[in-house]
């Protein structure tokens, strides 16, 4: 799972959220794995792996959308 943090610092990083809001790569790898260290590891469903699920799937659609503008009116 590790590896997830590295895959949300390139999503993050792609979406100009970092730079946007002059966050370090390293500074938000502790924030995420402190997050990540928040979850219930015994919870079937609702874990870190579905938090990066659904932050990947918004991902997507940000980069996917054509016409964001167009969607949301």
């Amino acid at each position: 799972e590790d590896q997830l943090i590295g895959y949300l610092i390139l999503m993050f990083r792609e979406l100009n959220i970092l730079k946007q809001f002059s966050i370090p790569d390293d500074l938000f790898r502790v924030f995420l794995k402190t997050l990540k260290s928040q979850y219930n590891k015994e919870a079937p469903f609702h874990n870190f792996r579905y938090s990066f699920e659904v932050t990947h799937a918004c991902y997507m659609y940000l980069r996917t959308a054509k016409n964001i503008r167009t969607l949301l009116t």
